[in-house]
């Protein structure tokens, strides 16, 4: 029998024996070795790093040169202005360029970690959906190989019946056509077994092949649908959109720091070589030189500049807007669902799942009483068959809708 129980806390969820993988280990092991967790890393420590480097004045740039040189005799002493010369010049960026900049490498940094923390909400809810959707297939599997021993049985007493006169070649006919159907539901089934390990060794490797435990595992129960409707806002992804439209802010105060000027500063020494004519010391020269922008035309530079950005500014915020109608379609859709198939495994195990076991019963008294037919006892096993695989497909979906849900709530965020 499937058994189920979502509301128990994690610390109440058992290790499973080290050869088989248990959910923990693969949300675990998934987590470790994912390389959309890496990669967002190494980009968050890009952008913290970038934001110190930001903050610093552009390096100095050094001249050194000879100025006036006659060519002539290429003598250094020859002319009075021929001199030797170094500088020396400073670039000042625009206004708070500079710290805006670091601002939003800082900025973009958050948004990164948040982006790691909505990705790890992520891979925990594919790796649950994608280990429960196997395990549904392997128990299915079980439920079918059960059956398959039932239906050779039956083909044993109806070809026994049949050899007495009790039955017809009909009922024959029909007991290896269900028996032929159901070998086919295994060889499909085989078919999904091997997909769902594909899928789930995406997310873990060679671990994705090994035995699954028997019991269905535990997930922390939900908080209220209106908890977690209201709480949306904090999500990691549109947290990761916030700190991007904070990023595009930093974009427009940084156009607005070109209606002020950038400043540059440049110190010479010109160094002459021995005395002049009349036999005295020349004269060395120091420069000194400011150099600024001059805004003049801001029009259709500048102001059209902000402009943009502004619209980038919007854009991410639609942006957001939408992440977040999805989310709270994805709540109310997952919540739904989660509900219904509880109410659903309810009913299955008070009332279904006992009739149809019951009907079976039934038919097969009747049956061996010989006062039903062979088909009547063949719908029933059948209607047996069904109602178990549905009502561990029951069990499995609403596992994977909880898993959904949990993403939705942040859960290890």
């Amino acid at each position: 029998a499937l058994v189920v129980n979502l509301f128990a806390s994690p610390a109440e969820a058992q290790d499973s024996p080290t050869n088989t993988l248990s959910l923990k280990q693969a949300v675990d092991h998934a987590l470790e070795i994912d390389p959309g967790l890496a990669q967002l890393q190494a980009e968050r420590r890009s952008f913290s790093e970038l934001a110190v480097s930001e903050r610093q004045l552009p390096d100095p740039k050094v001249k050194l040169g000879l100025a006036n040189v006659p060519t002539d005799s290429f003598d250094l002493s020859q002319e009075p202005m021929t001199q030797t010369t170094v500088g020396v010049s400073q670039a000042f960026p625009r206004g708070h360029t500079r710290a805006l900049k670091s601002d939003k490498m800082t900025r973009l940094a958050k948004a990164e970690q948040a982006a790691s923390l909505d990705r790890r909400a992520m891979v925990r809810r594919e790796v649950r959906k994608a280990w429960f959707e196997r395990y549904y297939w392997e128990e299915a599997q079980i439920t079918l190989q059960e059956n398959r021993e039932v239906f050779q049985d039956l083909i044993s007493i109806v070809e026994s019946l049949y050899s007495t006169g009790r039955q017809t070649q009909q009922d024959i006919l029909q007991a290896e056509l269900e028996f032929q159907l159901l070998e086919d539901r295994l060889i499909d089934v085989s078919r999904q077994i091997d997909t769902s390990k594909a899928v789930l060794a995406k997310w873990v490797g060679v671990d994705a092949f090994r035995a699954l435990p028997q019991e269905m595992p535990f997930l922390s129960a939900p908080i209220s649908e209106q908890e977690i409707l209201d709480s949306l806002g904090g999500h990691p992804s549109i947290r990761q959109m916030e700190w991007k439209i904070d990023a595009r802010k930093s974009d427009v105060e940084l156009a607005r720091q070109e209606y002020k000027p950038g400043w540059k500063l440049d110190v010479g020494y010109g160094y002459r070589e021995d005395d002049d004519l009349m036999g005295r010391d020349r004269s060395d020269f120091v420069t000194a030189m400011v150099t600024f922008d001059v805004p003049l035309f801001p029009k259709n530079r500048q102001t059209r500049k902000v402009e943009a950005r502004n619209q980038k500014v919007k854009a991410e915020q639609f942006r957001r807007d939408d992440r977040l109608r999805d989310l709270r379609r994805m709540l109310e859709t997952e919540y739904a669902s989660w509900n219904r198939l509880g109410e659903r495994e309810v009913h299955y195990s008070k009332s279904v799942t006992r009739l149809a076991e019951d009907n079976l019963t039934a038919a097969l008294q009747a049956y061996q009483a010989d006062v039903t037919d062979f088909s009547s006892l063949m719908r029933a096993q059948l209607i047996d068959l069904e109602t178990k695989l549905k009502e561990q497909r029951i069990h499995v979906d609403r596992a994977k809708a909880h898993a959904a849900i949990l993403y939705l709530q942040g859960e290890g965020s």
